[in-house]
């Protein structure tokens, strides 16, 4: 969120911007909508063209404090502070866009809403427009019942019942993320298992990685991938509705080209993003969805763990995510534990089924360390312990890894902590480790290519996941823990759910409660005293990932699953 200080600074070249590119008739068109949803929710007519009114003077000491109260994450000091000013000073725009940030770290979509209708009565300036614009279209997107439009109904007649349109946010080459390495694996099973996979990706990738010149088709693992792209000049931070509806329309060019047997969307950015697109193109094709849930997204829209599973904006991802999982043909999830919360939710546990991570263990096969690698990071002699992830979310509690690395450190162990991989907060990271007196002991690999994780794994004498306890974390088995144990790697996690899924606690791995920072140096130092016991834990936890969590082996599934959803959806076809 920004900053109080940040809230209240505009600059006239961003407004210029903004202005050139609300020049088109259907952004004039976008901003109409926005305008008659104005009258529709308030009975007023939106004031049109710039305001000659004069700001109202605001008390400077009240304004500083609500501000300081926002940058230091008070959010209750800062409602309480900002609502003062805004029954004092309701006339200040000021003190409007000061309210709409709060109301943006609380989650408060409607109330936010509410804010830029007022600021734009003041000041119907083209930034007010669209950020009032943006906000109605992640509104929009989230009412009961919305799908993004597709002229028509255009049933088509599958080319094979084996020809699956998957609806994939990202993909190889390009990006290399848990998404695009499970996506990939699994699409390469499904290959292989006889079916004929054809991916789209969403609108604006891979341009929004600055990649500007790139194929409308191109093979990729001998499977076709189509981007979907509408050249350079097309804003790609335009409302969410919006970018939904383009995205669908050319989505669903591509299906009556392919002629698919079944449509498989996987969580997009918000989750729910791509089932959306999904549903209506089931609508517009006449062939069922299947959705595979990958993870849980409704509270993932904040960092701050006090709201992000509060407040509007969680309790409206949440119902969208879960009625397009009700509304699906059949939903894939990845874990046990997230199958028993989707029952909880209505889906009918007859349509859901167990899709998990895996691994291919002639990628990852245990080896020993690379002297060199070992060299480069200075951590020959050392016990080395660590993770491999993004480094752009606090859920993964890299924090705890570092506090753990100085503790050991302090009850006279030699180790060094090694964090494999780069992202938004290494850097904020780096300044914790310098801060906490853990830098020296603390190594941050940056960017690893996908060829070299193996070898990284290789160094580390304990693979530590040190989650934090939130929504996603109870809910999703990450993909790195499987790959660790096919390495044979000593396993330590965070006690949550999915995670115990993986480990079996004292079976394939050792456990201690989250954000303990003793149980995780005790669990440590109990691999570092029992060299048998690691080595138990790490044979056990090997045999199990090759046994029963390959890729190939969720290639049968997907057959399976699509046999029946095409059985089912003949049933009902010719019932009607």
């Amino acid at each position: 969120m920004l900053s109080g200080s940040k809230i209240r600074k505009r600059g006239a070249g961003l407004v210029r911007s903004l202005a050139s590119r609300l020049s088109s008739p259907r952004d004039e068109a976008l901003v109409s909508a926005a305008e008659a949803s104005y009258v529709l929710v308030t009975g007023q007519k939106p004031k049109v063209g710039i305001s000659t009114r004069q700001e109202p003077h605001v008390d400077r000491g009240a304004f500083r404090r609500a501000e300081s109260a926002i940058d230091a994450g008070d959010a209750e000091r800062a409602i309480a502070g900002v609502d003062q000013l805004y029954r004092d000073y309701p006339g200040s725009v000021r003190v409007l866009r000061l309210r709409r940030g709060v109301l943006q770290r609380t989650g408060d979509l409607r109330g936010q809403a509410a804010m830029l209708h007022e600021i734009h009565r003041l000041d119907d300036s083209p930034e007010t427009r669209l950020s009032e614009r943006r906000v109605l279209g992640r509104l929009n997107e989230m009412t009961p019942g919305w799908l993004p439009r597709i002229p028509g109904r255009q049933p088509v007649t599958p080319e094979a019942d084996n020809v699956i349109l998957h609806l994939n946010k990202e993909s190889s080459p390009y990006l290399t993320t848990g998404f695009t390495m499970r996506s990939r694996y699994n699409l390469i099973a499904a290959r292989d298992a006889g079916l004929r996979p054809v991916i789209v990706t969403a609108l604006g990738f891979p341009r929004l990685l600055g990649i500007t010149s790139f194929p409308a088709m191109e093979i990729v693992d001998e499977m076709p991938h189509y981007r979907l792209d509408l050249g350079p000049n097309y804003p790609l931070d335009r409302p969410m509705d919006q970018i939904l509806e383009d995205q669908a329309w050319l989505t669903a060019r591509v299906a009556r080209q392919v002629r698919p047997a079944i449509i498989h969307a996987s969580s997009g950015h918000r989750g729910f993003e791509h089932a959306l697109i999904g549903l209506a193109l089931r609508d517009h094709i006449d062939r069922p969805l299947v959705y595979e849930v990958r993870s849980v997204f409704e509270a993932s829209w904040a960092s701050d763990a006090d709201w992000a599973e509060a407040g509007d904006q969680y309790q409206l991802r949440f119902d969208t995510e879960t009625r397009t999982m009700r509304a699906a043909d059949h939903v894939l999830v990845i874990s046990e534990v997230m199958r028993d919360e989707l029952i909880e939710r209505g889906v009918d546990p007859a349509r859901l089924t167990v899709f998990p991570n895996a691994i291919d263990p002639e990628v990852f096969s245990p080896r020993p360390p690379d002297p060199a690698l070992q060299a480069r990071y200075g951590i020959n002699g050392h016990y080395t312990f660590g993770y491999v992830s993004q480094i752009d979310h606090p859920r993964e509690d890299h924090e705890l890894l570092m506090d753990a690395t100085r503790e050991l450190r302090r009850r006279g162990r030699r180790v060094r902590c090694l964090i494999i991989g780069d992202g938004k907060r290494r850097a904020e990271l780096e300044r914790y480790a310098k801060r906490t007196g853990a830098a020296k002991d603390v190594v941050f690999t940056g960017h690893v290519p996908h060829d070299e994780v193996a070898s990284h794994y290789a160094l580390l004498d304990a693979f530590v996941v040190p989650r934090k306890d939130e929504r996603a974390a109870r809910m999703v088995t990450p993909l790195k823990p499987y790959e660790a144990l096919a390495m044979a790697r000593p396993m330590v996690i965070a006690d949550l759910p999915p995670l115990r899924e993986i480990a079996n606690p004292e079976e394939r791995g050792l456990a201690y409660t989250p954000g303990d920072l003793d149980g995780l140096a005790s669990a440590l130092e109990r691999l570092m005293d029992d060299p048998e016991l690691a080595q138990r834990i790490a044979t056990q936890g090997h045999d199990w990932v090759v046994r029963e969590r390959r890729w190939a082996a969720n290639g049968a599934i997907l057959r399976d699953v699509y046999k029946d959803v095409l059985e089912r959806w003949a049933a009902r076809q010719n019932a009607a």
